[in-house]
C-alpha cells in the first residue's frame, strides 16, 4: 500500500492505533492520572505502540522476564507502579 508518497523516506512503518482505538492513561500537568478506554475498534492490522515495543524487546531478547509480563495496559500500569512510586 502507498503512504501518500512518503514510503521512500521510511525504512519501517508500524500500523499504530490512534488514541481512540486503544486504552491507557494520560498524566496531566497537575499530576492527575486519567485512564481511558477505546471508543473504536482498531482498524486493519493496527495495534497500540506498547505491543510493538514488547514484541521488539522479545525479539531482541531484552530482559524477557520483565517484558513477558506486559500483556495489557493494566499490566503495564501495575509494572509502572512497582518501579515509579507516583503510579501506585
Amino acid at each position: 500500500s502507498q503512504a501518500n508518497g512518503l514510503e521512500s523516506v521510511f525504512d519501517l512503518v508500524l500500523p499504530a492505533a490512534v488514541i481512540a482505538e486503544k486504552s491507557g492513561s494520560i498524566t496531566n500537568i497537575d499530576g492527575r492520572i486519567q485512564k481511558f478506554s477505546p471508543a473504536l475498534a482498531a482498524r486493519g492490522e493496527s495495534r497500540p505502540e506498547w505491543e510493538f515495543l514488547v514484541s521488539l524487546a522479545k525479539e531482541l531478547q531484552a530482559d524477557y522476564k520483565f517484558y513477558n509480563r506486559l500483556t495489557s495496559t493494566e499490566a503495564i500500569f501495575k509494572a509502572m507502579g512497582q518501579e515509579i512510586p507516583f503510579f501506585r
